[in-house]
């Protein structure tokens, strides 16, 4: 970010310990900073000040052992991504943005807002809660705090899903054993660690470890900004796959990523599903690790492009797609809409489904789903757990749909 020289220097005098760090003065050379020379990250520093999302204190240093606070961060971070364009405004660098798909693209502001504001970290955190980095409540009480790696994995992660698409869960569980001190990571954020050092751009280190409650500092900041922007210069962690049964899925409009499931049935499944998912009636895709089944293109582009996700959750009035069979954690998910004609059209990827899961009593299955979809259609309550060839099968109403759990695992 840029301003103007005279309100740089009323800032410094007021806030010398935070906005410095922040701000960079418009026509400003890249200063000598005077504690850089012989630092492990003197280059990144350097290439950071020069683009201007964070600068030195008016002393002369940098303080790049110093911890850095939670608004600190996200502030390096989205300013870390923005450019001037030709009329001077700030935007998003073009090159980011090119290869985010549209429908994620939207998220981002055209001009994010990220000046200084009142208080100074108002304006970013405002464009890290629309982009859903932060939660509006964490705000007020964690702005000031220093950030620790692990927490730092967190916003890391979820600002690089938008840039190449999120690395799942189950891939992130793989990688985080290979971390040798992964029992200290919180077990709320050790899946974001695992991915942002699959991703190469938070990195252990040399003795092997992660050190997951250490403070982030301002040289480690501004290495791993460089490393978001600049896909070049990661080193993706080499996750051993060996023992576990994966495929690469493909995710909408990014490259196809390596999803493991919970075990070899699933995989097959998945895999035998996909490949005929092409013939299907309607239009049939594999959308991560989900399995949609649409009327026809129509609906698929409405499902995909303009309703957003939390409008597809809560809005079930109208349905885009005829049945969708999820492979995540445990269980089998399968949601069927009870709109007229498309429990018919469903019905033969359905059947093909309950063929290999259960291996004698597929037919009976089939008819306890559609008796349940009938009754729920009816006005009937659906609550439906039963155990068939030592699965446990779960039926419950929806709004004009059932979803139906079935377990992965035969006795669980």
């Amino acid at each position: 970010m840029k301003i103007h020289f005279k309100l740089l220097l009323v800032l410094l005098l007021v806030l010398p310990m935070v906005i410095p760090s922040m701000v960079a003065a418009e026509g400003d050379s890249t200063p000598v900073l005077k504690d850089i020379s012989k630092h492990w990250a003197k280059s990144a520093i350097e290439r950071a000040v020069k683009k201007g999302y964070v600068t030195g204190y008016p002393d002369g240093t940098f303080r790049p052992d110093e911890p850095v606070t939670v608004a600190e961060f996200l502030s390096m971070m989205l300013r870390s991504m923005t450019v001037k364009d030709e009329g001077g405004r700030t935007i998003y660098s073009p090159t980011l943005m090119d290869q985010i798909p549209d429908h994620q693209r939207r998220w981002f502001s055209e001009y994010p807002n990220l000046e200084v504001g009142k208080p100074w970290y108002s304006n970013v955190m405002d464009e890290a809660i629309e982009l859903d980095i932060i939660r509006n409540y964490e705000v007020a009480k964690r702005h000031n705090e220093k950030l620790t790696r692990e927490e730092a994995a967190r916003f890391i992660r979820s600002i690089n899903s938008y840039l190449f698409g999120p690395i799942v869960d189950n891939y992130a569980k793989v990688a985080l054993t290979q971390i040798k001190d992964y029992t200290s990571i919180s077990m709320y954020l050790d899946r974001d660690v695992a991915a942002v050092s699959i991703a190469g751009i938070m990195n252990g280190y040399t003795d092997g470890t992660w050190k997951p409650k250490r403070f982030i500092t301002r040289a480690e900041t501004i290495s791993v900004m460089e490393r978001l922007n600049h896909a070049n210069l990661r080193t993706p962690m080499k996750v051993d796959l060996s023992r576990v049964p994966y495929l690469m899925i493909p995710l909408d409009g990014y490259p196809d990523q390596i999803y493991v499931f919970p075990n070899n049935e699933m995989k097959k499944i998945y895999d035998q599903l996909g490949k005929d998912a092409v013939h299907y009636t309607g239009v049939g895709e594999k959308l991560g690790s989900t399995i949609m089944y649409y009327t026809d293109m129509k609906m698929r582009d409405t499902y995909h492009y303009e309703q957003n996700y939390f409008d597809r959750l809560n809005d079930f009035s109208k349905h885009y797609f005829d049945m969708g069979i999820s492979f995540n954690a445990n269980t089998y998910g399968l949601n069927i809409s009870g709109e007229e004609g498309r429990f018919d059209r469903a019905k033969e990827p359905l059947k093909a489904f309950l063929q290999m899961v259960f291996a004698k009593s597929s037919d009976d299955v089939y008819k306890l789903i559609a008796d349940s979809l009938a009754k729920h259609k009816n006005g009937v309550k659906v609550d439906v757990d039963k155990v068939i060839e030592r699965r446990q099968v779960v039926i419950f109403g929806g709004r004009n749909m059932i979803g139906i759990e079935i377990s992965a695992y035969a006795d669980k």
